[in-house]
């Protein structure tokens, strides 16, 4: 990849070929207990896979059904194949013995290498989320090596991509064939149960209830349901699914208001409980004991798949390339599977904490070091009265093209609140761009479009926070750091108040695998403190540190093999992140000497 082929010629041979230490860590015997299916030998199923490989999978396990081209992913001579993983819903050998459990199909894509066996073997994409889907497919336009022949990434890995566990077919469900596995009975084996949640404007049962009885369900019966009361509390559910993403109104940002951050938590813990209940997600094992897919939607339950498919093509080893929640992928598959993991690059950290209240300070923090870096730390911090405009700033909604001008707008706007003095800068229309209060109720397929992220990561994180400890946890960071804390706010909330038990991912990290962590001072989405806890997790690892506002590093070396270019036309990404990819592949070959 930009980064695969530097990574290769740099790290040790024999680095992935060396013998596990004997006196294992508790992950990596909980790696070792669960990589092996059914109760069978690492070792003894690697050999059965030997004879399988990417053009030629195990067709118990993955069938390659469409062939496509021109899709702007593979290189000239290439071919995208996509087809169905079969994987068991829930990866534990312990119940093997005992009990069929339920298969669900996921959906991949693929570009075999060029030269076959790829020398390097399978490369997958996670573009993060969570929720990537099978289009994350590595480019040669990444690879900082070249195009065609020149290029690393085409001619010697086996790039693949997938949709994890909640992810919809999209835009392609009207043209893909279905699944082709069935169980012995001959009943179908069906695609993992997309994940959206909207049962408060949909479920009939729901829907229909007077106000009072809503509102007795979401405070939980309590007692003191007066005329006054419901209409009051209407007032706040009605302006909370209007904009329920908690952003900016007339009013103000919603977020700062913490009684309608307490009704957020009500609504979201009301609506993530029938969500969990539907029976769309309901499935049923072949001796007839009904499972909640739900149940098992997390970071573990993808590294498994993932293995799976490495096992399908016959790959003794594979490779991660991971941006944002990607990098958690990477990581925990490089944790639990050591000895299979060849290549890891973590881009834009996510945080690796466990933990309900960690994760939420992070998440914060990342938005303000972003803050502080887009803009003079000199200034007072006002961004609570432009929390739009910073918004569209920080997390360029504009497009990156446009970033100066809307940083520009924003510090035109902030002198214009606060002097009171008129200014052509900040024209009076920009007023327009916020929501009013009585904005019309918009019925959408995922009410908070927070359902895939809750799923997986209500299911890693330990911990729920109740509605006190939650207004604590918001209390706090608004003092700290109140520009990322209604980003912040969605995932803590999200998190505490989905239903299923926590299966929180191992503890991240391993002395054997040697990973490339990609840490950027002003990620939005990642805080930099991850990066350097990544690090000391893997000690073996190599930290590269670059000022970009992209997410992730993965997207300015894409965007730097661009046509304009090539015609020597100036690449605003290169210049915001003060690198260029020559650079890149020179100082890179000095960390990974």
């Amino acid at each position: 990849v930009g980064v695969a082929g530097v990574v290769d010629d740099a790290l040790p041979e024999d680095l992935c070929d060396q013998d596990p230490e004997e006196d294992l860590s508790l992950r990596q015997l909980r790696g070792q207990k669960m990589m092996k299916p059914d109760g069978e030998a690492s070792k003894e199923d690697n050999a059965v896979s030997a004879k399988w490989s990417f053009t030629d999978p195990d067709p118990d396990v993955l069938i390659w059904d469409t062939w496509l081209e021109n899709t702007g992913y593979e290189a000239e001579g290439q071919k995208v194949a996509v087809g169905w993983l079969k994987t068991p819903l829930v990866h534990d050998p312990d119940m093997s013995p005992y009990e069929a459990v339920p298969y669900v199909c996921l959906r991949v894509k693929g570009i075999a290498a060029m030269n076959q066996p790829a020398k390097h073997g399978p490369l997958l994409g996670h573009c993060g989320g969570p929720g990537s889907d099978n289009n994350c497919l590595l480019n040669a336009a990444m690879d900082i090596n070249g195009k065609g022949n020149e290029s690393t990434l085409s001619a010697d890995f086996d790039v693949w991509a997938i949709s994890q566990r909640g992810v919809g077919l999209g835009d392609e469900w009207n043209n893909t064939p279905p699944c082709p596995f069935k169980y012995a009975s001959g009943e179908a084996i069906l695609p993992f149960p997309e994940i959206k949640c909207n049962e408060i404007l949909t479920n009939p049962f729901l829907s229909q209830v007077d106000n009072r009885t809503f509102v007795e369900l979401i405070m939980g019966g309590n007692n003191d349901t007066s005329e006054s009361l419901v209409n009051e509390s209407m007032d706040y559910i009605v302006k909370i699914l209007r904009t329920p993403d908690m952003t900016q109104t007339e009013s103000g940002i919603m977020a700062f208001n913490e009684t309608l951050v307490r009704w957020y938590y009500r609504l979201m813990k009301l609506e993530f409980s029938y969500c969990y209940e539907a029976a769309r997600f309901k499935l049923q094992s072949p001796s007839g004991r009904e499972y909640n897919a739900l149940q098992f939607g997390g970071t573990m339950d993808l590294v498994q798949d993932i293995d799976l498919f490495r096992r399908a093509v016959g790959a003794p080893k594979l490779s991660i390339y991971g941006m944002s929640y990607g990098t958690a992928v990477a990581g925990v598959y490089g944790t639990v599977f050591p000895e299979n993991t060849q290549h890891l690059i973590l881009d834009g950290v996510v945080d690796p904490f466990p933990d309900v209240q960690q994760r939420g300070d992070l998440f914060a923090k990342g938005i303000t070091a972003t803050f502080n870096g887009l803009f003079d730390s000199s200034r007072p911090f006002r961004a609570a009265l432009l929390y739009l405009l910073a918004d569209l700033a920080i997390f360029q909604k504009g497009g990156d093209e446009n970033i100066e001008a809307v940083a520009a707008l924003f510090l035109a706007c902030v002198e214009f609140y606060w002097s009171g003095v008129d200014s052509e800068d900040c024209p009076a229309v920009l007023e327009y761009l916020v929501q009013s209060d009585d904005a019309p109720i918009t019925l959408s397929e995922d009410l908070f479009d927070f359902g895939m992220q809750a799923m997986v990561m209500g299911t890693d994180t330990a911990g729920r926070l109740n509605e006190e400890a939650m207004i604590q946890w918001w209390k706090e960071s608004m003092a700290k750091q109140p520009i990322g804390t209604p980003w912040a706010l969605t995932w803590v909330v999200g998190i505490s108040t989905w239903p299923a038990d926590a299966r929180p991912v191992p503890p991240l990290g391993n002395g054997q695998v040697s990973p490339v962590i990609i840490g950027n001072l002003h990620d939005p989405n990642t805080a930099y403190t991850s990066a350097q806890l990544a690090r000391s997790a893997f000690p073996r690892g190599h930290l590269v540190t670059y000022q970009g506002t992209p997410v992730t590093i993965g997207t300015l070396l894409g965007e730097g093999s661009s046509e304009e270019e090539e015609d020597g036309e100036e690449d605003s990404q290169n210049q915001t992140a003060n690198i260029t990819q020559e650079d890149f592949k020179e100082g890179a070959g000095l960390f990974y000497r």
